[in-house]
């Protein structure tokens, strides 16, 4: 044969109208359709059998869609129109003489009307264009309509050539591309779906979709191929071996022996539904009527330009594959077929979401028991230390978590809380300090801390030098002191120490902001962790429920003890920071006060007479100073300073990294009374203005519980509807079975 789309191994292939309108089929593709909707409402990983159609841009894929649905509703022309992919649930109906159309939207499905979905698609398209980007998450659409095939569809969006968007000047045009064909890729993957291979092509060698669509289905086992715009080709291939050439679309059953269907070849007329001069049909019903004219003419075309050099066989082959009729019931049996297969699979997987929805409803009961006053403080207890546990490990170090959302770079922490020393500083040294990549890493917890600590200390490396004037020594020796060379070098000491004061209080505000930033990111982490297993008690982790659902138990349950921990750490954080920055300043002002007697400057006094003789013996102070504390030409009084204000800085640096390292471990080790007695007095002592607001949580769970009880309601409910189902077909299996024996006995 020239063509035969696919062999037909299907139940009730040869049924046609009968099947579709029969109770069984009306019962199995409601049940189907309904499964759906409770899977995108609930957000179930439940698996059931959809086409879905890919294709590049502008290669006819939603007219496709259209023409098999027998009326226009998305918006349709140049460019890359569908920017989010379109799950449309179609269903024979009888009574419906017009299309009568229902969006998901928000959890809960509506009623539309034509008009205002076709007018909320474009509006999808047109703000999802305006923003250049391409959204993953399905638009949902069930339409029950006379001309309606029974299939459920999801349109893609349109694949980009990937070479002309890297060569395009637009910036973002390669970016798009990767969207679309990562999105594409995503839609595909799933193994129970039917991949429908749109392409305008005349050359059967290769395509750059039949590419992408062999990285998923190598086979070709669950793809069909469609050719688009027949009319325009059947002008083009002026040559009746021409055609039949590409007719028989030899390279690509070659290539692909296994393929599933196809290649069916379609015509849509050109024109939209509307009331304008412009629109090319006035009704659906004109539209369907140039649907019917098209295929006609396509097939009257070939009987009269392919028969004479056509093989008798052949000729059915090939016009069997021609048209949109052909391919809607090509897909319609397919798909009954998948579903008729699928029936154990979806019992088995609505069986195992009740049983999921029975424990988490058992679980969130169990949690309403631990809101109640009796024992709402060993819930507290269970938080702390859920949160200690995680907030323990933070400063210690672990390996188990993903650093992405919650590290932070040196430039990240420096912008968000301030910088402790220049940029020119940083990088030049801070290499060293901390090895290479340690700026550039995404840290938290305990290694944010120690780098912390280590740009503190180039901090104080780079303050500014001191510099004491003639003038502000002669006004500090007074009237009496002004020949006396102790006095004058106490005056120096408490000068410069004076002078460095300022540079150092500065340095120590900025460390206390950073601190508190740096503790706080722990914070974040610690308590996220605690509603995560927190909240595993109602279900959202253990039991592996949908994202949306964890997200609503750990704002709801985890939230209302989080709030409360917050306050409660965050109180301790800045009365444990205070003390530890008050005894650093302590530290400062004793340097500079007042002092008596020549005997306690008599210690600096050799410093400063004999200053060349300690370079050597104590190099470490002199790199503490700025550059160098002796040169060629200084006086003694600008030696005796340097030499000082290096000194002390280094002792500065580190009487700051262990208080700072105690205020870390005091801290940790005060946490979990604190939290605890905070909580517990919240607990006992109720009031309108605490954080710890039970009222609310309580409400909320209630509110989670009966989504659950709704959930399990129509689990149950689907369930029966499928065994019934199941039960339907292997009656009629049994009560076809005398028959077969029968017939086999009189042959």
């Amino acid at each position: 044969m020239l063509l035969l789309a696919a062999p037909l191994l299907l139940l009730g292939a040869h049924d046609g109208p009968a099947w579709q309108g029969s109770p069984q089929a009306d019962g199995l593709y409601a049940a189907y359709n309904q499964l759906a909707a409770f899977s995108q409402q609930c957000q179930l990983p439940i698996k059931t059998p959809q086409i879905v159609v890919v294709g590049q841009q502008t290669d006819g894929k939603s007219a496709l869609i259209e023409a098999l649905m027998g009326f226009q509703f998305n918006h349709v022309g140049g460019g890359t129109k569908t920017r989010r992919p379109i799950a449309l649930q179609m269903q024979y109906r009888a009574e419906c003489e017009e299309p009568r159309c229902f969006l998901f939207e928000g959890g809960r499905e509506r009623q539309v009307g034509l008009q205002e979905l076709k007018a909320y698609i474009e509006a999808e398209n047109s703000r999802l264009e305006a923003e250049g980007a391409f959204e993953a998450e399905e638009l949902i659409v069930r339409m029950d309509y006379k001309y309606c095939p029974n299939l459920s569809i999801i349109d893609t969006p349109g694949l980009l050539d990937f070479d002309s968007a890297a060569q395009s000047t637009a910036p973002s045009a390669a970016t798009n591309a990767r969207a679309v064909r990562e999105l594409v890729v995503a839609q595909m993957s799933a193994a129970e779906r039917v991949i429908l291979c749109v392409e305008e092509t005349r050359c059967w060698q290769s395509s750059a979709v039949r590419q992408l669509v062999g990285e998923v289905d190598p086979t070709f086992g669950r793809t069909v191929v469609v050719s688009t715009k027949l009319d325009t080709k059947l002008a083009q291939l002026s040559g009746t071996s021409d055609l039949l050439h590409f007719l028989a679309a030899r390279p690509l059953r070659e290539s692909h022996p296994r393929l599933l269907g196809g290649p069916f070849f379609t015509s849509v007329p050109s024109g939209r539904v509307g009331s304008s001069p412009l629109h090319g049909f006035a009704t659906d019903g004109e539209y369907q009527d140039a649907l019917a004219r098209t295929e006609h003419a396509n097939l009257e075309y070939l009987r009269e330009v392919a028969a004479p050099a056509a093989d008798a066989a052949t000729q059915p082959g090939a016009r069997s594959a021609v048209g949109i009729s052909r391919l809607r019931r090509f897909l319609e049996d397919l798909l009954r077929e998948r579903y008729l297969m699928s029936l154990t699979s979806i019992i088995g997987q609505l069986q195992a979401a009740r049983e999921r929805t029975s424990q988490q409803m058992a679980q969130a009961d169990e949690l309403l028991e631990e809101l109640a006053p009796s024992r709402l403080r060993g819930l507290c207890s269970k938080y702390v230390s859920l949160f200690m546990e995680r907030y323990d490990l933070t400063i210690a170090g672990t390996v188990a978590t993903d650093t992405a959302p919650i590290g932070q770079t040196l430039a990240q922490e420096r912008a968000e809380a301030g910088a402790l020393c220049s940029d020119a500083a940083l990088g030049a040294d801070f290499s060293a300090l901390v090895g290479e990549g340690g700026a550039g890493a995404r840290l938290f917890g305990g290694a944010q801390f120690h780098r912390l600590l280590r740009e503190f200390e180039l901090g104080v490396r780079s303050l500014p030098s001191v510099l004491v004037t003639d003038e502000q020594l002669s006004n500090a020796l007074g009237v009496d002191a002004q020949h006396d060379a102790l006095c004058y070098g106490r005056a120096v000491c408490q000068a410069a120490m004076s002078h460095s004061l300022s540079q150092h209080h500065e340095l120590l505000t900025r460390l206390a902001s950073r601190v508190e930033h740096v503790v706080a990111r722990m914070l974040l982490h610690a308590a996220a962790t605690a509603d995560e297993g927190i909240s595993a008690a109602a279900g959202a982790g253990a039991l592996r429920a949908t994202a949306r659902r964890s997200r609503m138990i750990s704002e709801t349950i985890g939230g209302f003890l989080r709030r409360p921990v917050e306050e409660a750490f965050s109180s301790l954080l800045r009365e444990s920071l205070r003390e530890c920055m008050q005894a650093c300043y302590t530290d400062i002002r004793s340097v500079v006060a007042p002092r008596g007697g020549a005997s306690e400057v008599s210690t600096l006094w050799p410093i400063f007479a004999s200053p060349a003789n300690d370079v050597t013996e104590d190099g470490e102070v002199a790199s503490w100073a700025v550059g160098g504390w002796v040169g060629s030409g200084e006086s003694a009084v600008d030696a005796l300073v340097t030499r000082l204000v290096g000194a002390w800085r280094r002792q500065f640096a580190l009487a700051v990294k262990r208080k700072v390292r105690y205020f870390l471990i005091s801290l940790a080790e005060r946490l979990p009374t604190h939290l605890l007695r905070s909580l517990h007095t919240m607990c006992d002592e109720p009031t309108s203005t605490s954080s710890l607001d039970v009222a609310s949580a309580r409400a909320a769970l209630l509110e989670h519980k009966a989504g659950l009880e709704t959930e399990h309601a129509r689990a149950t409910q689907l369930l029966d509807r499928f065994y019934s189902l199941r039960g339907q077909l292997e009656e009629g299996s049994r009560a076809d079975r005398p028959a077969e024996a029968l017939a086999a006995g009189r042959g």
